[in-house]
């Protein structure tokens, strides 16, 4: 967005970025720098509360291939964030899956085959809607089959 008033044509522009977010004041997730409205406002009830500091879990150790096949999943509140991305990568910093959306699941593999036993690790940011939570999350994880 630029600034400037077409009817001086002495003014300077300046380039400016457009914070959205939610502009009522009683709301829990109130974005005080933001300059649009956007998203959803939270207020004071079990989601607004469970927003102010969301949960984020995930398994230290996964077996994908286990009798029912299961999927390495972050566990939270998904309509918490406004920012998210988990990033799984090996011990030689390949990236094997990445993810924007918080109930995104991975399955082990790489490709169409399951990748190796072995240590992974994993990457998770995240902003919380009106930055009551900004996570920044690296972690390594067991993978068996």
């Amino acid at each position: 967005m630029v600034i400037g008033h077409p009817w001086n044509r002495y003014s300077t522009t300046t380039n400016v970025e457009v914070l959205a977010g939610c502009l009522d004041e009683d709301a829990i997730n109130y974005c005080f720098e933001c300059i649009t409205e956007a998203g959803e406002c939270l207020y004071d009830n079990e989601t607004s509360r469970r927003c102010e500091d969301p949960i984020v879990k995930w398994k230290g150790r996964w077996k994908p291939t286990a009798e029912f096949e299961s999927q390495f999943a972050v566990f939270t509140y998904e309509e918490c964030w406004d920012e998210w991305e988990v990033t799984i990568f090996d011990s030689l910093g390949m990236v094997l899956w990445q993810s924007n959306t918080p109930n995104e699941k991975w399955s082990g593999r790489n490709g169409s085959k399951y990748v190796d036993e072995g240590e992974y690790y994993i990457s998770i940011y995240g902003r919380t809607r009106g930055a009551t939570k900004v996570i920044d999350i690296l972690d390594d994880f067991n993978l068996s089959l």
